[in-house]
């Protein structure tokens, strides 16, 4: 199984887990929100290693603030009251950027910059629950979009 293939099944994963974490019982959100981040830091790390050969210091930039995103969201309740989806707003942004500069295709590129625009929004607390459930749409259709190209073609990621 290549490197691709296995981003995207812990993508999947992650969105599963992600999803259960925003629509579960107040007593098992807590616990799904830690899962959700843990397996968002493994979706990191390998999309970190898929894209790094297109350009080393973005990937580590994307992974860097994906990272924060992560440990903002397993913060305890009340010790941290900023969104963490800004920070995957604009690590999405990056990812575009990087798949932009690849061989995958193009369209994947605009699909994650639109999933990066939505998350962006909840950096204003007030616009982002106006948006609501256009910007969730566009986040979560840009990131299962990218997830399932990398489950069902596996692509090997190349400089363009």
């Amino acid at each position: 199984m290549n490197l691709a293939r296995v981003a995207g099944a812990a993508y999947v994963f992650a969105i599963v887990v992600g999803v259960w974490a925003l629509f579960s019982t107040a007593s098992w959100r807590p616990q799904a929100g830690m899962a959700a981040a843990l397996s968002y830091v493994v979706v990191t790390g390998l999309l970190y290693r898929l894209f790094a050969p297109i350009d080393a210091p973005v990937s580590f930039a994307a992974m860097l603030v994906s990272l924060t995103g992560c440990a903002m969201s397993m913060s305890p309740a009340g010790w941290m009251r900023v969104n963490p989806l800004p920070m995957f707003g604009v690590y999405c942004l990056l990812l575009a950027w990087l798949v932009w500069r690849s061989t995958l295709p193009r369209v994947l590129a605009g699909v994650l910059a639109v999933a990066g625009v939505g998350w962006l929004t909840f950096a204003s607390p007030g616009l982002g629950w106006q948006l609501r459930p256009f910007n969730f749409g566009a986040g979560i259709l840009g990131e299962t979009v990218l997830t399932l190209w990398l489950v069902v073609v596996g692509p090997r990621v190349a400089r363009r």
